[in-house]
């Protein structure tokens, strides 16, 4: 039985040297440069594949601020508040305030900042002063986007405060974002739907959005 193992050993056809090569270097595999239909929306943004690690930063004192303190956290990518997310009411941006972000943003590229809405927004509410309220606030934020260049927004949909069902909530909501996108352009709508909870539906959008999944867990 040895003799056959070692016989067999033997006659096996060894590794060539190209193979061996080939096992010990890592060659860098180039990737397609991908990009997603949004129809008659923003132009589309390439994904290169790559994966950019960041941290919700304070812009404290000043939106600006939060370039220096994402690089303070080695960041390559952050979310912030643009506004006082605990107030329905905000300072409208100047000029002066403008300059500074886009002389803090130069190295940084604008896509991989992703501001986050306030709390109080809720674009599905049955109660009338509540949505709109909701409504004028994001129209607000994607337009303070708008001024410094950044492509996405992100936030929470809505809540139907179990005073309608889930698919009446979801057509309020459609309907708030889609009242948005009219006046405005180059901003994209990201919405975050992780919040405790389980339901997924399927959410009609204009073509800035498509069609949403809003899936909590």
């Amino acid at each position: 039985m040895k003799q056959n193992l070692k016989q067999m050993i033997k006659h096996c056809p060894k590794k060539s040297k190209i193979s061996r090569k080939r096992l010990t270097k890592d060659v860098p595999v180039p990737r397609p440069v991908k990009y997603e239909s949004l129809g008659d929306g923003p132009s589309p943004i390439p994904s290169t594949g790559s994966k950019y690690v960041g941290c919700h930063v304070s812009g404290a004192g000043g939106v600006w601020n939060a370039f220096e303190n994402a690089r303070e956290s080695q960041a390559k990518s952050f979310g912030l508040f643009l506004r006082n997310q605990r107030q329905w009411m905000a300072k409208p941006l100047d000029d002066g305030t403008i300059k500074k972000w886009c002389d803090a943003s130069q190295d940084f590229p604008s896509h991989l900042i992703l501001p986050h809405g306030s709390y109080l927004m809720n674009l599905g509410c049955p109660v009338p002063e509540t949505l709109e309220k909701s409504r004028n606030m994001l129209l607000e934020e994607l337009q303070r986007c708008e001024k410094l260049g950044i492509p996405h927004y992100n936030f929470h949909p809505g809540s139907s405060l179990g005073k309608i069902t889930r698919e009446e909530c979801c057509k309020i909501i459609a309907e708030s974002i889609n009242l948005a996108h009219k006046q405005t352009k180059g901003v994209i709508c990201v919405l975050e739907n992780m919040s405790c909870q389980v339901m997924i539906f399927l959410l009609k959008l204009d073509s800035r959005s498509y069609w949403m999944i809003l899936a909590k867990s």
